[in-house]
């Protein structure tokens, strides 16, 4: 996967990413798409909304909320960081 992002391959990258994140319960392939949709794409409502779901599926993973904070911070919106 991180060969994939690595190479420029994002769409690739993403379909690894959301059959791992089929695969287990585990915030981090979640948090790679964020990632992804943000380094790529430039689309940081779609990240959040990984981010979001990261959360959701361990609430203990305090990457997905770093990242999700950072999201808001670069969308202009610091009171939901």
């Amino acid at each position: 996967m991180l060969l994939l992002e690595g190479q420029g391959d994002a769409s690739g990258a993403l379909g690894e990413y959301l059959e791992a994140s089929r695969r287990t319960r585990r915030g981090f392939p979640c948090v790679a798409m964020a990632l992804v949709y943000r380094n790529f794409f430039d689309d940081n409502a779609v990240a959040v909304y990984y981010c979001t779901r990261a959360i959701q599926q361990d609430r203990h993973y305090l990457r997905a909320y770093a990242c999700r904070a950072d999201l808001f911070l670069a969308m202009g919106q610091p009171k939901r960081a």
